[in-house]
């Protein structure tokens, strides 16, 4: 998949896997850092940091129920 910076926006949100070095190339080639699509490279960006935290916290929520049942068979 060959993507320029104006065609980044017309992808499916979170859909097209762009690995780390194309899209360093892609940063690059944005001249308007205020543009649309660098605000959507941005927002992408953001967005994955915020699921990543999102998913840190489930997965300590469920360890910890599951601790918790444990511990109340136990008792």
């Amino acid at each position: 998949m060959s993507l320029n910076p104006l065609q980044l926006h017309q992808t499916r949100s979170g859909g097209a896997y762009i690995p780390p070095a194309r899209l360093a190339l892609l940063k690059q080639a944005i001249q308007d850092k205020e543009g649309e699509a660098w605000q959507r490279m941005q927002w992408e960006a953001t967005k994955k940091t915020i699921n990543g935290l999102v998913n840190k916290v489930k997965n300590k929520h469920k360890h910890i129920q599951e601790t918790q049942i444990h511990n109340s068979t136990r008792d």
